[in-house]
């Protein structure tokens, strides 16, 4: 069964997402299709801490600046 997983954002070809639980992962599309707020339902998510260290911090840094 999928999460529900909301896109949050886009950070460098990443649209991140939110799910249920507050786990965000990403999943590799163009920026034009993340579109915040809209349900990303893709068996392919990856979890952010699959990215290198230095890519999470970065990551974690635009969520904050976005909100």
């Amino acid at each position: 069964m999928l999460k529900d997983n909301e896109i949050i954002g886009w950070y460098n070809g990443k649209a991140l997402t939110v799910d249920e639980n507050n786990e965000i992962s990403y999943y590799e599309m163009p920026e034009e299709y993340a579109v915040k707020g809209e349900i990303l339902n893709c068996d392919d998510l990856k979890h952010i801490s699959e990215l290198p260290a230095d890519e999470v911090i970065a990551i974690m840094d635009h969520l904050a600046q976005e909100a």
